[in-house]
């Protein structure tokens, strides 16, 4: 699966400000977040070549300084399914740790065939690994939307907030 630019405002903001001011702070509401998210989840299929998908569903809430975010990632080809990814990301209390992963279930829909090439393709494994570690997740997510955008990120700090937003705090610049 190739991954896409994504027609979104937050990211021709977050690219034009890293690569002009150097920093891009925001506290993000859960459909903003949720288009980051939808970007972890296309992730998830990104080294399979493969196969086609989309992530038509993507739903996120904030409460209580945590996100729960519920995804659905549809495989057209060269199977037919649907992926599920249900998790709850809070704040971290490890040091040098920004999120934590503090819920995951995955589900599938997919027939006998499709659901043995999901088994081979370990994606349900592969979703654990990388949902494991959401910091890494988010800013590959960002990143992929980022490169065609000519910005990097050098530094990023991001969290649940009380007031049911997710603040962001970047630091970039332009790529050479």
């Amino acid at each position: 699966m190739t991954e896409s630019v994504v027609q979104y405002p937050l990211f021709d903001e977050v690219a034009s400000e890293l690569k002009f001011k150097g920093i891009y702070q925001k506290q993000l509401s859960a459909e903003e977040l949720a288009e980051i998210m939808k970007g972890v989840v296309k992730g998830l299929l990104a080294n399979q070549s493969q196969v086609r998908a989309s992530v038509p569903t993507m739903d996120v809430s904030i409460a209580n300084m945590q996100g729960t975010i519920k995804g659905v990632a549809r495989i057209e080809a060269p199977i037919q399914a649907e992926i599920g990814v249900n998790c709850v990301l809070g704040n971290s209390k490890v040091t040098g740790q920004r999120l934590s992963l503090e819920g995951f279930k995955y589900t599938q829909k997919a027939g006998f065939t499709a659901g043995l090439a999901l088994g081979a393709l370990k994606v349900e494994a592969q979703a654990r690994k990388v949902l494991v570690n959401p910091d890494s997740a988010l800013y590959l997510a960002l990143k992929s939307q980022l490169d065609p955008r000519r910005a990097e990120i050098t530094e990023m700090n991001f969290g649940f907030t009380d007031k049911a937003t997710f603040a962001i705090d970047l630091r970039g610049k332009a790529k050479a």
